[in-house]
């Protein structure tokens, strides 16, 4: 029986929790264990014998259980479908004029949400999901606020993956931050020269996500994590503030670093859309992270003025990359259906 390697080795992995970097001989461990759970007995001299090189299955087996096997080999051999993923992070400043907006846009709201409401993030919701956006009504908005002033288009990011693989795409630069040695908190302690250690900080947009494609083949569910994390400086310490430490095998107080974070997080779960649409995520939990002497992260209610939009697009994709369906297909979204 002939096999796509690649998809047989997923869907095997998908089904007995293979891992990523599995062999063809725990590939063929995995998909046997699959056919002995499935009541297919495989009494010598049956027998199955994978090659991956090949992409080809070979089974020796009684007609109901050869049967059987060819069956389940036909479930592993189809490629889940493809789906990219295209992420537009959007600020917007506090003093954005976002009923103009509205005004020159023509019309108060989109999907029954209204348009000044979705540009601010002002939503009577603790949730970070706002709103579905057919293809050609993101576009609309989208264009909108690329030409207004006072909007800045953070980042611009793709990524292609499977139906029930996480992925994730990221626009990262790479800060070091200065901390105080936990070590030098405890005798012996360290050397004098040791007292402060650096670690990397990566700063950025961030997208983490799962799609799943329906049944039908035309709708995805997703589930989104998206974060802005961003390196703000230090903090003053406070004055007399010193810290118990030992160095050089004294006991003595320092001045610990105090690395300020500014982190926005959006998230929401179990998303449903038709295939081309837009999500459109706001109200980020808005936090300033600063250490405490210990080097534990402690957070505060961010006081920042601007709004952070994120927008992500679902598309399904051929092999060769091309979308299945028509743009601007459809035009209503699945809430509204």
């Amino acid at each position: 029986m002939k096999v796509d390697p690649t998809t047989f080795r997923e869907s095997v992995k998908k089904t007995a929790a293979l891992v990523d970097n599995a062999s063809p001989q725990e590939t063929m461990d995995a998909f046997r264990k699959i056919v002995l759970s499935s009541g297919v007995q495989l009494l010598p001299p049956a027998n199955m014998f994978y090659s991956e090189r090949a992409g080809s299955l070979f089974v020796r087996a009684i007609a109901p259980e050869m049967e059987a096997i060819e069956q389940m080999v036909q479930q592993f051999n189809v490629a889940p479908p493809q789906i990219n993923i295209q992420a537009r992070f959007v600020e917007i400043s506090g003093d954005f004029d976002a009923d103009a907006l509205a005004k020159d846009f023509g019309t108060r709201s989109v999907s029954n949400t209204p348009i000044g409401e979705l540009i601010t993030g002002n939503i009577d919701t603790n949730r970070s999901f706002i709103t579905i956006l057919a293809d050609p009504q993101f576009r609309a908005i989208f264009h909108a606020l690329e030409t207004r002033d006072g909007v800045d288009v953070v980042s611009e990011q793709n990524v292609t993956t499977l139906s029930g693989r996480q992925a994730q795409v990221q626009t990262t630069d790479v800060q070091s931050i200065v901390k105080l040695n936990p070590q030098a908190l405890v005798s012996p302690g360290v050397a004098s020269s040791n007292a402060y250690v650096t670690e990397p900080l990566y700063y950025g947009p961030v997208l983490e996500i799962i799609p799943y494609v329906s049944d039908t083949g035309d709708k995805i569910q997703l589930t989104i994590i998206a974060k802005v994390s961003e390196f703000v400086g230090y903090d003053p310490p406070e004055s007399g503030e010193a810290v118990p430490v030992f160095l050089d095998g004294q006991a003595t107080t320092i001045k610990p670093p105090h690395p300020r974070t500014h982190v926005r997080t959006m998230q929401t779960a179990a998303v449903n859309l038709y295939d081309g649409q837009t999500v459109v995520l706001g109200r980020p939990k808005d936090e300033m992270i600063t250490l405490d002497k210990e080097g534990k992260a402690i957070s505060a209610p961010s006081s920042t003025k601007k709004n952070l939009l994120v927008f992500v697009t679902a598309t399904l994709i051929d092999a060769a990359g091309n979308p299945i369906h028509n743009a601007g297909w459809p035009a209503i979204t699945p809430q509204s259906h």
